[in-house]
């Protein structure tokens, strides 16, 4: 449908938009002592939250890699004997 199609024109204004509100948002948070606490509340378990996330990757990826080099190690361990065969 045409009329649902987004033009570069209706991307820069909402790109305008958003840098008011969050430059409204900013201003607004350096005038108020409340607002700064809050902001770096906000900030503080962004920041746990990204390390949590952080861990849990690092543990899958930790596991992934032990099981490849497990299959690895296997496959390794059969062509040597198919080889010691022959």
């Amino acid at each position: 449908d045409p009329g649902d199609s987004v033009t570069i024109a209706d991307v820069q204004r909402a790109a305008d938009n958003l840098a008011i509100a969050v430059r409204d948002v900013v201003r607004k948070v350096t005038e108020s002592p409340e607002l700064k606490v809050a902001a770096l509340k906000l900030a503080a378990s962004s920041v746990t939250a990204a390390q949590v996330i952080v861990t849990q990757q690092a543990a899958t990826l930790q596991a992934t890699l032990d099981a490849l080099a497990r299959e690895v190690a296997a496959v390794t361990a059969q062509q040597q004997s198919k080889l010691k065969t022959h």
